[in-house]
């Protein structure tokens, strides 16, 4: 994902440099070359800009739609790439405006922006829907701002055909750059809060996280879905454990079972010395597994003399919660 948001972040940097050198430059070989150049990273920029809020809201790679999407582009950027018609505007400071009105590559290009714009909006909505906790509420809101900002305030490049005045074009050239740079900003700080918080970046539904030592006992345990009860919590440990041994006298092994397939779910186990983390999720990312790992690892440093030297008293693991907060909630 964070891939995704380097391109993201090069391709609009390009495309905003490749911008102002169309501007200052006074040959217009060049004019026209760094136009058809920033028109290629200004497709890219949405094209990231898609694959990063796909990956974020689903965990997938390559969708249908970003083959679709892939295959328009790739015909887009070798239309730019054949040196098309442009109209350039000769009034006042020579500059290129658009696109030659009748050529196919307007028509794509249209198809295109209402197609993203389009599927943008709808990524949006579903995170937004989907999102549970107020961090990722708040993840989302600014992710929403941001592309605002970035990426359709913009279109209101639309207006300099419709304005002849010099000052209205660089009050409204300001206002785009202003604002193009601020959904940045609010896209980018958005999403590096994954790296301290890498469950925002999944929407897959947790049902219970559990603690328990190698005698069963239940150490800790959330549950996050109503369709588990406090007494199902205490008989999955022994379930688990009786599981995971039966699975290792059966195939002979001394490694210990680390997930197992169920129906719908996931059961993902990290065995450590003194005790076993064991996680129930709608299914198994990076993200969950990254979450999973912190969270033991976490607990392990809090309690390491108490996991030592265990009494029986379980209710100074009550604490975790806190722990359990910030990686699941």
């Amino acid at each position: 994902m964070f891939l995704y948001l380097i391109i993201y972040f090069l391709s609009d940097s390009l495309y905003n440099l490749l911008s102002i050198g169309q501007v200052i430059s006074t040959e217009l070989d060049i004019i026209i070359f760094f136009f058809l150049i920033s028109e290629i990273f200004n497709i890219l920029t949405i094209y990231s800009l898609i694959l990063l809020l796909e990956f974020f809201e689903k965990n997938i790679q390559f969708s249908r739609t970003q083959t679709i999407m892939t295959m328009l582009i790739f015909t887009l950027i070798g239309l730019i790439l054949s040196n098309p018609d442009v109209n350039i505007n000769i009034t006042g400071d020579i500059y290129v405006d658009s696109f030659y009105y009748d050529s196919l590559i307007i028509y794509l290009e249209m198809i295109f922006y209402l197609i993203a714009g389009f599927w943008i909006i709808i990524i949006l909505y579903r995170s937004k829907i989907a999102a549970k906790s107020p961090k990722q509420k708040k993840l989302i809101i600014n992710v929403i701002l941001g592309v605002f900002f970035a990426n359709y305030i913009p279109f209101l490049f639309i207006l300099y055909e419709f304005s002849e005045l010099e000052s209205i074009f660089i009050l409204l050239t300001t206002i785009i750059f202003i604002s193009q740079n601020l959904g940045i900003i609010f896209i980018g700080f958005a999403f590096l809060q994954i790296r301290k918080y890498p469950w925002l970046m999944q929407k897959q539904k947790v049902f219970l996280l559990l603690i328990y030592n190698q005698h069963r006992i239940n150490l800790f345990h959330k549950i996050y879905s109503k369709e588990i009860n406090l007494g199902d919590s205490s008989l999955l440990a022994g379930g688990f454990t009786a599981v995971t041994s039966l699975i290792q006298e059966a195939t002979k092994s001394e490694s210990k079972v680390k997930s197992i397939l169920l129906e719908e779910k996931e059961l993902k186990i990290i065995n450590r010395e003194d005790f076993t983390c064991a996680l129930i999720v709608e299914y198994s990312t990076q993200a969950s597994e990254l979450a999973h790992m912190n969270f033991t690892i976490d607990f392990e440093k809090k309690f390491l003399k108490e996991l030592k030297d265990f009494d029986g008293e379980v209710s100074i693991f009550e604490s975790s919660e806190e722990i359990a907060l910030k990686y699941f909630s």
